[in-house]
């Protein structure tokens, strides 16, 4: 029948298209974003996942996409030359100051992290057992502040600021302190993992003390429960507290 429906329709010159639904979560990063051609800064962007999201919510946006893994940066860096424009992918960190500094790959390369992982955990034997040898290798990179990219870009303020970075998102926050006293970053949508992966763990009070009481929590992604899900994370959205 939608065969059919199809064929007729294309004899009167049209046809139908499946409209793109956004979830709930980015339903209100459109509401709160009063843009047509948004500035996006996604950080710790893989081979470009986010990108083809935010194309779905803000098809004209801008969008800065940093990603220090080498392999993934390439398939980035395809991605925006060959599918998306106003697309710049950048091949370094951000961080809370300007270094070189080592990045540890895993096979399944978004849980990559500039943390070292925690090996006694069931989570990473699981993952060992199922890849082999999870653990790939060590690649130098070069870490930027957010600071100091904006000033030398010229950027005056961002609309998204998008931290998915494998419990780095301290560190991200923290050399972005001036953007954020100064509310110069409209939303902030970053990832806490509650699961314990990494040798280190980030709560919601280390996440919001680098946000100087500037930014509310206006949503939450998803719920489970760490005993359900061993790799339980959520995407946590903030809005700054001067939004008109």
């Amino acid at each position: 029948m939608k065969f059919i429906i199809k064929k007729i329709l294309s004899s009167f010159n049209y046809k139908i298209i499946k409209e793109n639904k956004l979830s709930s979560f980015d339903k209100i990063i459109r509401h709160f974003t009063n843009k047509e051609e948004p500035l996006i800064f996604d950080v710790g962007a893989n081979s470009g996942q986010s990108i083809i999201r935010f194309k779905k919510i803000f098809k004209e946006s801008i969008i800065y996409s940093f990603e220090p893994q080498k392999n993934e940066f390439q398939k980035l860096k395809s991605l925006c030359n060959e599918q998306y424009k106003n697309c710049f992918p950048f091949n370094f960190g951000l961080g809370n100051e300007e270094k070189k500094m080592n990045i540890n790959i895993f096979k399944n390369s978004v849980h990559s992290s500039f943390l070292s992982p925690d090996t006694s955990t069931d989570w990473f034997k699981n993952r060992d057992l199922k890849f082999g040898n999870f653990f790939e290798n060590v690649e130098e990179t070069r870490i930027c502040k957010l600071e100091n990219f904006v000033k030398e870009n010229k950027i005056d303020s961002i609309d998204l600021l998008k931290i998915d970075t494998q419990g780095f998102e301290d560190q991200v926050l923290q050399g972005s302190k001036q953007m954020i006293l100064d509310q110069n970053i409209n939303l902030i949508e970053l990832e806490i993992i509650f699961g314990k992966r990494y040798t280190k763990q980030l709560s919601f009070f280390e996440i919001e003390k680098h946000l100087f009481n500037n930014y509310k929590l206006i949503a939450i992604d998803k719920a489970t429960n760490i005993i359900d899900n061993d790799a339980y994370s959520v995407n946590c959205l903030y809005l700054r507290n001067n939004i008109e």
